[in-house]
C-alpha cells in the first residue's frame, strides 16, 4: 500500500510517470531509464514491479536489446499468476534473434495452449517460428507437421511448395 505522504511512493509513481512520458515521446533510452529507476526504489508494490518488469522487458525487445528482454521476461514470468500468450511469444522471438532454436520450442507452444485454453487462435507467426526452430535443428518430420498446420490454416503456395519439399526430403513420395 501507498502512504501518498511518503517519498517512496511519490517517487514510484513519478518515475513510472516519466517512464510513461518518455514513451509517449518515442524517447526509448530515456524511458528504459526511468523504469529503471523505478525498480531501483524501495518498497515498491509487487504489482508495480511486475508490470515495471514486463514493460522493459518489450522496451528491450524493442531496442533490440534481445539478452536483456530475455532476462527480463524470464523474471517477469517466474512470478507471474496465468500469464497470457503474449509473454511467450516475446521470449521466442528474442530467442530466434539469437538463433536459440531449442529455446524457442517450450515457450511457443506454451502460447499455443494458453490461446487454446482462452478460446482464442493461434497466431501464424507461431507456427512459422516453430518452423525455422524445426528446420534449424533439422527435425523434418515436425517441419512437415508444422507445413501441414499452415497449409490448413494460412493456404499459401509457399507452404504448399515448401511442404511438398518436404514429403521429398522424408522419402513420402505420396
Amino acid at each position: 500500500q501507498c502512504d501518498w505522504s511518503s517519498d517512496v511512493c511519490s517517487s514510484d509513481l513519478m518515475w513510472n510517470f516519466y517512464g510513461f512520458v518518455y514513451f509517449s515521446q518515442d524517447d526509448i533510452p530515456k524511458a528504459i531509464n526511468a523504469y529503471e529507476t523505478v525498480l531501483q526504489q524501495p518498497e515498491i508494490p509487487d504489482s508495480m514491479r511486475q508490470s515495471t518488469i514486463y514493460t522493459l522487458a518489450q522496451l528491450q525487445f524493442s531496442v533490440e536489446n534481445y539478452q536483456k528482454a530475455i532476462e527480463l521476461i524470464e523474471q517477469w514470468l517466474a512470478a507471474a499468476e496465468n500469464p497470457g500468450y503474449a509473454p511467450y511469444e516475446l521470449l521466442a522471438t528474442a530467442y530466434y534473434q539469437y538463433e536459440r532454436y531449442a529455446e524457442m520450442i517450450d515457450p511457443i507452444e506454451k502460447a499455443m495452449a494458453i490461446a487454446k485454453k482462452r478460446d482464442k487462435p493461434a497466431k501464424e507467426n507461431w507456427w512459422l517460428l516453430l518452423r525455422v526452430a524445426y528446420y534449424e535443428l533439422n527435425d523434418l518430420a515436425k517441419v512437415r507437421d508444422v507445413l501441414e498446420v499452415l497449409v490448413v490454416n494460412w493456404p499459401k503456395k509457399e507452404y504448399w511448395t515448401q511442404l511438398s519439399a518436404m514429403y521429398g526430403e522424408l522419402d513420402d513420395e505420396n
